[in-house]
């Protein structure tokens, strides 16, 4: 994976990513930026929590929520 590669910064990729249209895109973009230790996306993150609906199933739902947590 590019998060681990040796002098590889995937921060400038995860922001413009965590913009994306796709839930499946998003939820693996708070796994691997909670991963990586890369704060930069709580209002992101916080945006996808305020934003669902009682009983969505979104995949970006619980991966915000757990990055949120680690990082608010």
């Amino acid at each position: 994976m590019l998060a681990e590669a040796p002098d590889y910064d995937p921060n400038p990729l995860l922001l413009r990513l965590a913009s994306s249209p796709l839930a499946g895109v998003r939820a693996r973009v708070y796994e691997v930026a909670w991963f990586t230790g890369f704060p930069d996306l709580i209002e992101h993150a916080l945006g996808e929590i305020r934003s669902a609906a009682p009983g969505d199933s979104s995949p970006s739902f619980r991966p915000a929520v757990e990055y949120a947590l680690a990082f608010a």
